[in-house]
């Protein structure tokens, strides 16, 4: 995943940087002093999914922007589980943050990764309309 986001953003491995590995279970990596980004992979269970969104949402939420600058800040989302039609996936806590301000008031985009490749970026402005039209607009990227 690191690799398509190098090859996404036009990062050089130099410059990318691992702030909190793990943290929450949570893989947080900082790019060119431009992106914060939060990496969401699979996980085993429905509920480890819920609980692993949510620890990525109280992350964002509780940073120090000033102590840790970034032009953006994301979330970086594998939704194989999603294409491939499993219950095991991020679609729950997508769904239920698809009317939220959140993104949009603190700069969050969206990016979601299927088989080692971005698919989508969202803008924060965008976020809620990708959410609300999660389905066609996974579907579109296919």
């Amino acid at each position: 995943m690191i690799k398509a986001l190098n090859k996404y953003l036009g990062a050089s491995k130099e410059n990318i940087s691992t702030l909190h590995a793990k943290k929450q279970g949570l893989e947080i990596y900082k790019i060119e002093h431009e992106w914060t980004i939060v990496l969401l992979k699979a996980q085993i269970s429905s509920e480890a999914h819920n609980e692993y969104f949510e620890s990525a949402i109280d992350y964002l939420l509780e940073i120090d922007r000033k102590k840790l600058p970034s032009k953006h800040f994301g979330l970086a989302i594998d939704v194989n589980a999603i294409l491939d039609g499993e219950s095991k996936s991020f679609r729950k806590p997508l769904k239920k943050y698809s009317n939220s301000v959140i993104f949009e008031d603190l700069g969050i985009h969206i990016l979601f990764f299927a088989k080692g490749e971005i698919i989508i970026h969202a803008e924060s402005n965008e976020v809620n309309d990708l959410l609300i039209n999660l389905d066609r607009r996974l579907k579109e990227a296919q």
